[in-house]
């Protein structure tokens, strides 16, 4: 019987494509090179969720992008409860990958009227 000796494996295998386009959105984004969207939030390749304006607007002033908001009603996770909010949504093009939409809603207590994101919402449409 003739034993053959495998050769040790010194390339890592191909990453899969959901992984490559991953890391196109978080080089575009300036996000960690570790980034994948949140399933549990609700992310995708094409549509991710920050917490605040604030981020939201560092994100607008490093990549740019075309900035809308429209009024919404959010609920609980156990339904019981609604309420209204402003969402702000930031629509960055990355190339290979589409367009992707970063997300937040408005929080008054964390301020930012006179960020530069904030200048394409009038703040009569901002739910305190």
């Amino acid at each position: 019987m003739e034993r053959t000796q495998q050769k040790p494996i010194t390339e890592a295998p191909p990453a899969s494509k959901a992984h490559n386009r991953a890391a196109l959105v978080a080089r575009a984004l300036g996000l960690p090179t570790n980034w994948k969207p949140d399933e549990h939030l609700g992310e995708t390749l094409h549509f991710l969720t920050v917490w605040t304006q604030h981020e939201l607007n560092r994100l607008y002033i490093r990549v740019g992008g075309t900035v809308t908001h429209q009024l919404v009603t959010r609920t609980s996770d156990d339904g019981a409860t609604t309420w209204p909010a402003t969402e702000i949504t930031l629509t960055v093009h990355v190339p290979n990958v589409g367009d992707v939409q970063i997300v937040t809603d408005w929080d008054a207590d964390s301020g930012g009227t006179d960020l530069p994101i904030m200048r394409h919402i009038p703040a009569a449409e901002l739910i305190a």
